[in-house]
Parts: structure tokens; C-alpha cells; sequence
């Protein structure tokens, strides 16, 4: 019924008429209203291939062209043939086919959409789980490398400063009570020995003693290896200080003999101990402590030593030597004193040593005994 149809100028206008409820039905080139819902503008209309009515087709061209040109245009529909009118609607169906997005696929295929979704979340948690498991292990890699001796294998200074203070935490109360303390273990005779035997035959040596220490010294909780191949430390627990000196003195004495092809080689192993306390600053500090222990043993035969006061005031003298000396010879503060030499044949002076002192400003008068040695080191 004409009364009851409304014209509009655009195909979509006419599917937002129907889609908003103000019409009913429209009647519009099929392929153009496929396209439009095709495209998901109008998900919720649908396109009935039902052909109504049709028309032929129609050329318009402006009043004032040539009569000819209509002449020849009318000619011309006129003599369209079937195929040729449906191959030109094939091209259309064809270039809506490649004008394709991604809302028009959502609402063509939502099954397959959802299915590629899933697919592609799953890829991509994989991806992720890849990637983190990857930084994991580079991680794993590099905590290896910093926290173990390259030629031994062993946990290192790094792992034992980093991991000692939660064991000092589990033995707190060991803490308080002055049972717990750092043990270093050198070997002075490291060189002659690397020169003789190769450090090889030296880091299987501090092997065994590393197992021998974890499965029978039940005193040592933690044993790292220190700067360099013939040096341990161990964190250690004891009932007392004369424990630890007699367990410690007794670990030198077991490991300072070792062999190979039937030879018997002394390692010189010296060890120094620091009590660990609420005084002691640091887990850092204790090791430092008790290498400074260990170094003051160097060149003598005594195999283990206690880090204590006097070794502290030692230390503290030889900071404030070192820190003053450049200044004193600047200063001329030096003195030879000559010690005569008496010939008790001719009871006449022939001769006299010559001796050095040091005549300090700030720390007095100081004989050689108490520089010279740590200016020749």
C-alpha cells in the first residue's frame, strides 16, 4: 500500500528505519543489505533472498546530454545479455567477499572467533611461561656464578656474607652467650705447593677438606671458600672458647698433612678464629677479623690464633703508622741513633751501628721493632 511507505534516500537509512522499529520490512538490493549486515552495522536484521519485485535495468544521464549518447546507452541495455549481467553481479559479491573486518567476522563466525581467541591466549601463556621460565634460569645461572669459587665448585665469600646472617639469627641466643664464631683456615704454603703440584692437585686437596668438615666437624654450620683457592671459612658454633680453640687446633692438625704418589706433603695450614658477639659489627667484620688472626701466624709455627684485643690495638697502631708515615718523612722525623761498637782487646770504640727512630708528634717515641716491619711489607 503507497500510503503506508516511507522512502528514504540511502540503503542504510532504510535498515536503520526497520532496525529501529519504524518500519517493518524494506525493500532493497539484496546484496547491499547482505553487505550492510554482513559488515555487523545491523546485527539484529535479517536479509530474506525472497525476491519481491525486480526491475530492469536503468541508466540516468543529465537533460542536456546528447540525444545520441541516450540512443546509444539504451541501445546498449537493451542488448545486455544474461551472463554478462551476472558477471558483473559476481564482481560485486566478489569485492564485498574482500571487503572484510573484523566486526563482520565476529558476528559471521562467533564460534570460530571465540575458538581463535582461546587458541591465541593459550599461545600466548605459553609464550609468557617460556619467558619467565627462561629469566628464571638465566637468573639461577647468574646467582651461580656469583655466589660459587669458579674452580672448586664451592659456595664463596658472596654466598656466605649474603646467606650467614640468617644462620646467625637461628643461633641467636649461641650469639649472645659468645659461642658462635668465624673461622678462617689458610695454607701459607700455597705457592710452593701450586708451583710443585698445580692448583689443580690444591682445589681437590680444599675438597676433601670441605666434605670432611660438612660430614664430621658438626661445629662448622656454614663453610665457604675465600679469596682464593687456599683459603675456608666457616661459621661455627661451640660450647665454649676453649672448644673452639682445641676443635679448631685439631682440624689444623688433622688437614695440614696430605699426600700424593706416595709423597707426604705439610700444607702449613694456620687458622684464625673471631668470637662472634653483640659487639661484632658485622658478619663481614668477623671474617675480616679472623683473617687478620690467621695473617698475624704467617712465618711462625704456631697454628692457630684468636683475633683479641691486643691484636685489635696492634691493628689500630699499624692504621695509624701507615696513615702518618709519608708525613713523617715530609717532616724529617726520623733519627739515626748510633749504638757503639766497643773492642775490649784495645778497650777503644771502633765502630758504631746505625739505628733508626722515630720521633712521632702524635704517637711518641717509637722504636723500629713497630715500624720497620710494616714499612718492608
Amino acid at each position: 500500500d503507497p500510503e503506508h511507505c516511507i522512502y528514504f534516500d540511502t540503503t542504510d537509512e532504510c535498515l536503520q528505519a526497520v532496525s529501529d522499529g519504524r518500519t517493518d520490512i524494506t525493500y532493497i538490493k539484496a546484496l547491499a543489505a547482505s553487505y550492510s549486515v554482513w559488515k555487523g552495522k545491523y546485527h539484529d536484521l535479517q536479509v530474506n533472498g525472497n525476491i519481491d519485485f525486480s526491475h530492469g535495468v536503468v541508466i540516468g544521464i543529465h537533460e542536456n546530454a546528447d540525444p545520441r549518447l541516450l540512443f546509444v546507452l539504451n541501445r546498449e541495455i537493451n542488448h545486455l545479455d544474461n551472463a554478462f549481467i551476472q558477471r558483473i553481479i559476481d564482481e560485486e559479491n566478489a569485492a564485498v567477499s574482500r571487503d572484510v573486518t573484523l566486526a563482520s567476522l565476529i558476528y559471521s563466525y562467533p564460534l570460530r572467533f571465540l575458538v581463535g581467541i582461546g587458541v591465541l591466549a593459550v599461545l600466548v601463556i605459553a609464550i609468557l611461561l617460556y619467558i619467565n621460565w627462561l629469566r628464571r634460569r638465566h637468573l639461577r645461572a647468574v646467582q651461580h656464578t656469583a655466589y660459587t669459587d669458579a674452580r672448586t665448585g664451592l659456595p664463596n665469600l658472596a654466598w656466605l656474607e649474603k646467606y650467614g646472617p640468617g644462620q646467625l639469627a637461628d643461633m641467636a641466643s649461641a650469639c649472645q652467650s659468645g659461642r658462635v664464631a668465624m673461622v678462617v683456615f689458610k695454607i701459607s704454603a700455597m705457592q710452593m705447593i701450586v708451583e710443585s703440584y698445580g692448583r689443580e692437585f690444591l682445589a681437590r686437596k680444599m675438597l676433601d677438606i670441605v666434605a670432611d668438615i660438612r660430614q664430621y666437624k658438626t661445629w662448622a654450620r656454614m663453610v665457604a671458600m675465600g679469596s682464593d683457592t687456599a683459603h675456608l671459612v666457616c661459621l661455627g658454633c661451640f660450647s665454649s672458647r676453649e672448644a673452639a680453640a682445641s676443635l679448631v687446633e685439631g682440624a689444623v692438625r688433622q688437614y695440614d698433612l696430605t699426600s700424593t704418589q706416595d709423597i707426604r706433603i705439610r700444607l702449613h695450614l694456620q687458622a684464625g678464629i673471631c668470637r662472634i658477639d653483640a659487639d661484632t659489627p658485622s658478619l663481614t667484620q668477623a671474617i675480616d677479623r679472623a683473617d687478620i688472626a690467621c695473617n698475624a701466624l704467617q712465618g711462625t709455627a704456631i697454628r692457630m690464633r684468636f683475633f683479641d684485643d691486643a691484636l685489635q690495638r696492634q691493628l689500630e697502631m699499624q692504621q695509624k703508622i701507615e696513615s702518618r708515615m709519608e708525613k713523617a718523612l715530609e717532616n724529617k722525623e726520623f733519627a739515626a741513633w748510633y749504638q757503639p761498637k766497643y773492642d775490649i782487646r784495645t778497650r777503644a770504640v771502633v765502630g758504631a751501628e746505625a739505628l733508626v727512630r722515630w720521633q712521632s708528634p702524635e704517637l711518641g717515641f717509637l722504636p723500629p721493632g713497630l715500624f720497620v716491619g710494616l714499612f718492608e711489607r
